[in-house]
């Protein structure tokens, strides 16, 4: 999925997007519709108030290596032809991460409040 960017900003930019929609992704299997409002609304609370125990719980960024099938940080920069060397690779790889995470978190909060 190789793409001609023009800058490095909008490279920061997409990869930012591309990881808030993974993140949306991962964040949508936290509840389903055998999830008890119990347990929304105890994602939701502990999202609100930063609780370590709920926030821990939520999927970390997939660029870890931890999943034989999961992205590693070497797919993400070749999707705007990078490599681990650039000079932007690790405001690239960040961007993602960060992404992700408000993703999952975004995801979670409107799956809880919707079950609820």
């Amino acid at each position: 999925m190789s793409r001609h960017i023009l800058n490095i900003d909008e490279v920061v930019e997409r990869a930012e997007r591309e990881g808030y929609d993974h993140g949306v992704t991962a964040g949508s299997w936290l509840l389903d519709g055998n999830s008890s409002e119990d347990a929304a609304r105890r994602l939701l609370v502990g999202i609100e108030d930063g609780d370590p125990e709920i926030l821990d719980q939520l999927p970390a960024s997939p660029l870890s290596g931890e999943y034989a099938d999961g992205l590693l940080p070497r797919d993400v920069l070749s999707w705007y032809d990078l490599d681990e060397q650039h000079d932007a690779a690790a405001d690239v790889l960040r961007a993602f991460e960060d992404g992700f995470s408000r993703g999952v978190e975004a995801e979670a909060v409107r799956s809880a409040s919707a079950l609820l």
